[in-house]
């Protein structure tokens, strides 16, 4: 999937400029694939749109997410629990709240996914799917709602082994 530039006689060719753009992209989307688990894949090959705007939403999540906690562990922190209730939020927006559940729960079924962590993402997801479904808020109206929820201490972190309210900052 090359962009296509003209070859000065009628016809095109492959963009020299931006070729490698699509071997990149490719590469990441197959590296986003091996890292799926089963259900997520059998999902995606189910509902493939929504399955897209899912892999677009949990890009779009993890940059918010990274702008606001910047100076933070992304990992089992309040970043994380943030992360994880705005993406749902999104999805249950964008896709429904009953396909955005499934694709969350297969998200975390996987082996070795240690139990606090799942315990900790599970909350903080349905916590985003309740606040994302039937919304018609804007994505930064969705992502100061869920700030709010990570600094009234209502989403789930962990801290010392143990599983404790949001606080931040």
């Amino acid at each position: 999937m090359y962009a296509l530039a003209s070859n000065g006689s009628g016809g095109y060719a492959p963009d020299p400029m931006t070729q490698g753009t699509a071997d990149v992209q490719t590469q990441h989307e197959w590296q986003t694939w091996q890292n799926l688990t089963p259900a997520e894949q059998k999902l995606v090959k189910e509902h493939p749109g929504a399955a897209w705007t899912i892999y677009k939403n949990r890009e779009f999540a993890f940059a918010v997410t990274q702008g606001l906690f910047a100076k933070i562990d992304q990992h089992n922190t309040a970043a994380d629990a943030f992360r994880h209730a705005y993406f749902n939020a999104l999805n249950a927006r964008d896709v429904g709240l009953g396909l955005a559940m499934d694709f969350s729960y297969a998200h975390e079924d996987f082996p070795g996914n240690p139990l606090l962590e799942r315990t900790m993402d599970t909350y903080n997801n349905l916590v985003g799917l309740g606040l994302g479904s039937n919304s018609n808020k804007s994505n930064a109206q969705l992502a100061i709602e869920v700030y709010k929820l990570v600094t009234s201490g209502s989403l789930y972190m962990i801290k010392n082994g143990s599983l404790v309210k949001t606080h931040f900052p």
